[in-house]
C-alpha cells in the first residue's frame, strides 16, 4: 500500500471512528487524551431503548462459535510449550483460509494478519513459516498459498529490541512512543483481521501482579481492536501453581494478577500432557514430549468447549489428534490393516498419496475416521514403517506416494 493511499485510509478509518464515538456519547481524541470518557455524554443517547428499535447486526467470526472479530483474547501456556507455533498456524490460517488446527475450528472471517514477536528472530521465524507450508500445504497449492501469504500476512520479530507498550513512571503507568506507533500501523493495513503480541511480557512494562496496570494495558490492546476491528490475541506464560496437564487447563493460570484473564474476553490454555495422562490415553512414552493438551476456558459467546489434543510433527507444527483410553493397542491393528491395503494395492499397480488414502478409507478401519487415520499414517511415517515415495499423479504433478519399505 502507498503512503499516498496508506494516509487516505488511516483518515477514512479515524473519521469513522469518530463519527461512531459521537453517535454513543463518546469525545474522540488522541491516545493521551487526559478527557474521560464521561465527559459531555448525552444520557439519551444511552437509553436501553435503543437496543429494541432496531435488530441487531450478525456476529462476525473469527473462528465460527469459539471468537468473534474485535475482541482481545489470551493464549496461556508454561514457556516451550507451542504458544508460538499454535499463534503462527493461526494467523497462517487466517491469511491463507487453509484450516486451522486440521479443521478444529471452522474459519470466519479471513484477511490480513499481523504477528509480532518478542521471543523468536527471524531464522527460527524463517524455519517455522516455511515448516507450516511444507507440514500443510500439498504441492499443487503452493502458488496459490504462497501468492496469500505474500498478500495477507505480516510477520515482525522485536527480539533484542524494547517493545514495551506501557512502563512505570514515579509510580505511574503510562503508555511509551512505541504504543501510538503501533496503533498508526494497525490502522494503515485495511481488512485486518488478526492481530498477535507474543509473549505479553515483551510489551508490559509494569507490575504483573498490578490489578490496575494490567487493566491499564489492556484498555490499550482493546483499543487497537476497537480500531481496527482485528482481534487482538496476546500469549502470556503460566504461573508456578497452576499445575500440568488438563489439571492446568483454568482461567486464572497465567502468571501475574488475575485482572490479566478478567480483562479479555477469551482465553485458551496448551499445556503438555503429564503423565498419569499419557499412561491412561496409552500414548506411547517416547512420544509424550510431542502430544499438548488445550481448552478454551473462557468465552463470552458461544458454548463452552471440550479439550482436545495437538501433536508436533517432524517439523513441531500442531496436528489435531484423537486420544482415547487404550488407543494404541487398537491403533497398531489399524496400521497392519492400513499396510496390508498399501501392499495389496501396489501389488496391482494402484499408488495412492496420504490425502487419496484417507479419503478413500476413512472409516473402514474400525471405525477410525480421517483425523485418526492420518495420525496413524503420520506416526508410521515418521518411523520408517511406511515411505513416502516421489512420483506423478495422472495431471502430472509431483505428488508423494505411499510405500513400504524395500525388504533387504
Amino acid at each position: 500500500m502507498t503512503d499516498e493511499k496508506t494516509n487516505d485510509y488511516t483518515r477514512m478509518a479515524r473519521e469513522k471512528i469518530d463519527e461512531e464515538k459521537a453517535k454513543h456519547g463518546w469525545r474522540a481524541g488522541p491516545v493521551s487524551e487526559s478527557s474521560s470518557c464521561f465527559a459531555n455524554l448525552d444520557l439519551g443517547t444511552l437509553s436501553a431503548g435503543r437496543f429494541f428499535r432496531t435488530k441487531p447486526d450478525p456476529i462476525k467470526w473469527l473462528l465460527v462459535g469459539s471468537i468473534s472479530l474485535g475482541k482481545v483474547g489470551l493464549v496461556v501456556a508454561d514457556g516451550g510449550t507451542g504458544k508460538g507455533f499454535f499463534l503462527l498456524q493461526f494467523g497462517v490460517s487466517i491469511a491463507t483460509k487453509r484450516p486451522f488446527l486440521d479443521r478444529l475450528y471452522e474459519l470466519g472471517e479471513p484477511g490480513k494478519a499481523l504477528l509480532i514477536f518478542g521471543e523468536d528472530d527471524d531464522l527460527t521465524l524463517h524455519h517455522r513459516v516455511q515448516g507450516v507450508a511444507q507440514s500443510l500445504v500439498e504441492f499443487s497449492d503452493q502458488k496459490i498459498f504462497l501468492e496469500a501469504v505474500e498478500r495477507n500476512l505480516f510477520i515482525m520479530s522485536v527480539c533484542g529490541a524494547d517493545a514495551r507498550l506501557v512502563e512505570n513512571a514515579d509510580g505511574n503507568l503510562r503508555e511509551t512512543q512505541a504504543y501510538p506507533d503501533l496503533l498508526n500501523l494497525v490502522r494503515s493495513i485495511e481488512g485486518l483481521r488478526l492481530i498477535v503480541l507474543d509473549p505479553l511480557s515483551r510489551f508490559f512494562g509494569g507490575d504483573e501482579n498490578s490489578a490496575s496496570d494490567a487493566t491499564f494495558f489492556f484498555s490499550l490492546i482493546e483499543r487497537l481492536a476497537i480500531e481496527t476491528g482485528a482481534t487482538v490475541l496476546v500469549s502470556h506464560h503460566s504461573n508456578k501453581s497452576s499445575g500440568t496437564g488438563k489439571e492446568s487447563l483454568i482461567q486464572h493460570a497465567g502468571r501475574g494478577s488475575t485482572a490479566f484473564t478478567d480483562a479479555v474476553r477469551w482465553q485458551m490454555n496448551l499445556a503438555r500432557v503429564n503423565e498419569s495422562e499419557w499412561q491412561r490415553l496409552g500414548i506411547n512414552e517416547e512420544e509424550v514430549k510431542r502430544y499438548l493438551v488445550g481448552r478454551v476456558v473462557k468465552k463470552n459467546l458461544g458454548p463452552p468447549e471440550d479439550y482436545f489434543y495437538l501433536k508436533r510433527d517432524e517439523r513441531g507444527v500442531l496436528r489435531l489428534t484423537k486420544v482415547q483410553e487404550g488407543r494404541y493397542a487398537k491403533s497398531d491393528e489399524v496400521l497392519e490393516l492400513v499396510l496390508e491395503q498399501i501392499r495389496k494395492d501396489t501389488g496391482q499397480g494402484k499408488r495412492h498419496t496420504l490425502d487419496g488414502f484417507i479419503r478413500a478409507f476413512a472409516g473402514r478401519f474400525f471405525g477410525y475416521g480421517k483425523d485418526r487415520l492420518r495420525s496413524i499414517i503420520s506416526d508410521a511415517v515418521d518411523k520408517g514403517t511406511i515411505n513416502l515415495e516421489d512420483g506423478r499423479n495422472g495431471q502430472n504433478r509431483r505428488v508423494e506416494f505411499l510405500a513400504l519399505p524395500k525388504k533387504v
